[in-house]
């Protein structure tokens, strides 16, 4: 982590935790990579928002609202591939594979 990043609205430090539900936000400069218990890595970019839509078990929903993201992705996208998704306010993606980026152009 580096910088300003805020969880639904409030400051966090590092090993601060998160949940389902819960908003990330980065400011200019700054970002954070998030580990999950199933060993993904997601890396939330300067100016970026994302929404943990779902984390469970066996299923992942992230929306991206703004900014951008970098996905290592863990044991559920390798074992269900098909529950693993991203979603920005243009579009939805299925994972099918373990590295990849998304980045919102305005």
């Amino acid at each position: 982590m580096r910088g300003d990043v805020f969880v639904n609205n409030m400051t966090i430090e590092r090993g601060a935790l998160v949940y389902e539900g819960d908003t990330v936000y980065t400011l200019g400069r700054s970002f954070v990579v998030l580990q999950f218990t199933d060993g993904s890595k997601v890396t939330v970019r300067p100016d970026s928002q994302l929404v943990l839509d779902k984390y469970r078990s066996n299923k992942v929903q992230l929306d991206l609202v703004s900014g951008g993201l970098r996905v290592v992705t863990g044991a559920i996208a390798k074992s269900n591939p098909e529950n693993y998704k991203v979603s920005t306010k243009t579009a939805l993606m299925g994972v099918r594979g373990t590295e990849f980026s998304v980045q919102i152009v305005d």
